[in-house]
């Protein structure tokens, strides 16, 4: 990651275009559900995707100030790292990750960012849940093969 990104601690919003594009795609079930934006930033692209639904919103923020700015459009706000938050398993119907575009240490290896977010969040969505992972094309496929859960969905794209 670049110096100003990391500055930034890699916050690198949805556009809130693109989050209401994305809401056009999904169908919310009318009865309540529980969502979960585990890198969601000020909130605006999750609460653009969410939309006006019953759903139950919650979200997970390493900056206190982008917090504090989420929390009033969410049912509950952590202030933390998503990687050292613990959720139940199959609690959420929609996840919607954009994580930090970057490399971490794993051992004595490097690991892309993205798969470690992917696979700590994975467990927590409900079989038949949506996910909606914001990444950059060239890691799809590092993903894919990185992940526990790409052998239990099918991958799509809102502009194919």
């Amino acid at each position: 990651m670049r110096p100003a990104g990391r500055m930034r601690l890699g916050f690198f919003p949805l556009p809130v275009a693109e989050a209401k594009r994305i809401h056009g795609f999904l169908q919310l079930p009318s009865e309540h559900c529980s969502t979960l934006d585990p890198c969601i930033g000020d909130g605006a692209a999750f609460a653009a995707i969410t939309g006006d639904s019953s759903a139950r919103r919650y979200g997970i923020e390493l900056d206190a100030y982008r917090a504090e700015q989420a929390g009033p459009s969410l049912t509950k706000i952590v202030q933390g790292n998503c990687l050292e938050t613990h959720c139940a398993v199959e609690s959420f119907s929609l996840c919607f990750c954009n994580p930090p575009y970057d490399w971490a240490l794993a051992g004595n290896a490097r690991e892309r960012l993205e798969a470690v977010f992917l696979n700590h969040i994975f467990r927590w969505l409900i079989p038949g849940g949506v996910l909606l992972l914001v990444i950059p094309a060239e890691r799809a496929t590092d993903c894919a093969r990185r992940s526990m859960l790409a052998s239990r969905s099918t991958a799509t794209s809102p502009g194919a």
